[in-house]
């Protein structure tokens, strides 16, 4: 467990919101497991869960797609059960989590300032969001994530992702094809890009790290 708690958000809270708020919308989400043939690495799977996710109108038995999303679940919890630090087992063993865990991990344990949602040692990295342009600047951002958040609470004590506009990242298969259904601003400049997307994630609840890149949703 962390060493202490800090500011707390509310799971009646979090829950009253996302049913309130979202009342056609609903997320689907599912585990993807990965094995890299390796059996050290593989060992080390059990340290982390990937989700793929997506929200969806519902109207009776029809459902529309509006919004992909990709998660990871770091599990602190089991590592402090097997007497492990968890950022001492992301550094060795899986280094693409490092940039989100070193910030609010020491000794094993969620840092204080950064617990928002009760006891457990894990961890929500919200690594990708991408919202259709039809239905962007509707307030469905804040919807999907109060969703995700009331789906996640009881088993997390923080959230964290780091702001990067999509339409400058590369892990994008077939990126041209995806930069035109998406159609993402390319007249803004990747600086001008990464204000706009701060400033998105800012309004949603999620605020910076001191000395990192990386946010955590302090709602």
């Amino acid at each position: 467990m962390p060493s202490g708690l800090g500011v707390q958000v509310s799971p009646a809270a979090i829950i009253k919101k996302a049913h309130k708020m979202i009342p056609h919308i609903e997320i689907e989400i599912k585990e993807k497991i990965y094995y890299f043939g390796e059996d050290e690495l593989d060992a080390y799977n059990k340290y982390y869960k990937t989700y793929d996710g997506r929200a969806v109108f519902v109207n009776g038995r029809k459902k529309k797609e509006i919004a992909k999303f990709w998660l990871y679940l770091i599990n602190g919890d089991l590592a402090q059960a097997e007497d492990q630090k968890i950022e001492e087992l992301i550094d060795t063993y899986m280094e693409e989590f490092n940039e989100y865990t070193k910030p609010i991990y020491k000794d094993g344990h969620i840092k204080d300032e950064y617990v928002n949602f009760g006891l457990s040692n894990n961890t929500l990295i919200l690594h990708w969001l991408e919202i259709y342009p039809e239905f962007r600047g509707k307030g469905f951002g804040e919807l999907i994530v109060a969703k995700i958040v009331s789906t996640f609470y009881s088993q997390i004590g923080a959230i964290v992702l780091y702001p990067f506009p999509l339409q400058y990242t590369m892990e994008v298969d077939g990126k041209k094809k995806w930069m035109s259904k998406m159609k993402l601003p390319k007249k803004l400049s990747e600086d001008e890009a990464l204000k706009k997307v701060k400033k998105f994630w800012k309004s949603l609840g999620f605020r910076k790290i001191p000395k990192s890149d990386v946010c955590y949703y302090k709602g």
